[in-house]
């Protein structure tokens, strides 16, 4: 059975930026705060590719490989190609008989995107590295990827670039819905949080760099946060370069803030 993504996006980044800064009062799960000191465990280099797309590099199975993933923040699913999928477009792919830690749980999965994409294959419990941490959780492998009216490419995972054709060479999706299992080994893992940091154009020179940090611990005192609870509904989360929304109400971050942080619920 295909199982239907969570249906905000399956893409990471949210709607237009807001001009407004005020932080609205807490509501449906959000919470807006200004905490204590913060402790990094451990920083990753992300690509951010406009308007939409946002990847990250997390390192999967034993011995590990590095894969190269679109973050979505609307879906949960963790998957990646099949090497049998090699032969329709570059890219780092998996098979189980590479990996000494892979487990598998179920021999047909499958997921279904809005914009109609489809991947289908097995799954099973796999180790993820994302930086220095590492969890145990639940990764499909795709050995079909196509899209439902047929006009789409097959066998690749295609991002989103306004007026043109998407990114290619990336290896999967890494879903941060909230029900995730992902975000849930993160927890088990002792994860407070995680920031994204943007880049920011000062007077034509690039200031900081995208990255995406995992912690341990609350964040400085003057940065934003938001304390992203598990429930019912649809526990999906959009970022855009000035705001954070979930469940459709939408918080913005000050301008002079260069970080879009969300704090998960322990």
């Amino acid at each position: 059975m295909i199982r239907q993504s969570l249906s905000r996006s399956r893409h990471s980044l949210g709607p237009k930026t807001p001009r407004s800064v005020h932080l609205s009062p807490p509501r449906y799960g959000l919470d807006v705060s200004f905490l204590g000191p913060i402790r990094h465990e451990s920083t990753s280099r992300l690509t951010f590719l406009p308007p939409r797309d946002l990847l990250v590099q997390l390192h999967i199975g034993t011995p590990s490989k590095p894969f190269t993933l679109l973050l979505d923040t609307g879906s949960t699913d963790l998957w990646i190609r099949h090497t049998s999928l090699l032969a329709y477009g570059r890219g780092q792919t998996y098979s189980p008989s590479g990996s000494s830690s892979f487990l598998q749980t179920r021999s047909h999965w499958g997921v279904k995107y809005l914009d109609r994409t489809l991947a289908e294959g097995f799954e099973g419990v796999e180790k993820v590295r994302l930086g220095d941490v590492e969890v145990d959780c639940r990764v499909g492998v795709a050995q079909k990827i196509w899209t439902e009216d047929g006009q789409g490419p097959k066998g690749v995972v295609v991002g989103v670039r306004a007026g043109r054709d998407g990114e290619r060479g990336i290896d999967g999706i890494l879903g941060m819905g909230l029900e995730g299992s992902f975000v849930e080994g993160l927890r088990k893992a002792g994860v407070r949080g995680i920031r994204i940091n943007f880049k920011r154009v000062k007077e034509g020179i690039e200031e900081g760099e995208d990255t995406l940090e995992v912690l341990k611990e609350v964040p400085e005192e003057g940065v934003v946060w938001y304390n992203v609870t598990k429930g019912s509904g649809e526990n999906g989360w959009d970022i855009g370069l000035n705001n954070v929304t979930y469940q459709g109400l939408t918080y913005p971050v000050p301008r002079k803030q260069r970080v879009h942080p969300i704090l998960l619920a322990p």
